[in-house]
């Protein structure tokens, strides 16, 4: 016996197989719908404004600014000086500059981003840069070093906070 396929089963064959073509394409326009209405992140004038905390900071090493040196720092944020312990969060930053700068009255640091960059979504960046710095260390020995430096910053309620900052000196047996 055969059978006969009626014109229902043949629209309703149709209408399934358009549904099944149309999905990603109706998936893309959902994701493309999204990306139109996520806003666009400026990174030029986010990587100014971290550039402008940078010569801030900078500021705040010539001062002795250790509150304001701190408050760089997010909750989670570390500082980790060569040959020293890691300080976590704004209240260990300001302590340990201000030990810092009690044991090297003379300490001198600047420091030059040479690259910023600025996650898509603008939540995060990476700096890189080199630092130059300077102090009378044990005995009245003159220290003078100079190396690179990795800063990741995140934002915390709209403004950048520091979340890592490390360095690597260039010159053997500095510190």
């Amino acid at each position: 016996m055969r059978t006969r396929i009626g014109p229902a089963f043949t629209l309703l064959s149709l209408v399934f197989a358009s549904a099944a073509c149309n999905q990603p394409r109706t998936t893309a326009m959902a994701r493309d719908t999204a990306a139109a209405v996520a806003p666009k992140v400026d990174k030029q004038a986010e990587e100014q404004a971290i550039r402008d905390i940078g010569k801030k900071w900078v500021q705040m090493f010539a001062e002795k600014d250790t509150s304001g040196m701190g408050a760089l720092f997010a909750a989670d944020g570390y500082e980790m000086p060569p040959n020293s312990k890691a300080m976590k969060g704004p209240d260990e930053v300001r302590k340990g500059t201000a030990e810092m700068f009690r044991a090297t009255p003379d300490f001198k640091v600047t420091f030059e981003p040479s690259t910023i960059t600025v996650a898509d979504a603008g939540d995060l960046a990476a700096e890189r840069g080199t630092y130059k710095l300077s102090f009378t260390g044990p005995k009245g020995k003159k220290i003078e070093d100079h190396g690179n430096y990795v800063t990741v910053w995140k934002k915390v309620d709209g403004q950048w906070k520091v979340l890592s900052d490390i360095n690597s000196s260039e010159v053997s047996g500095a510190m």
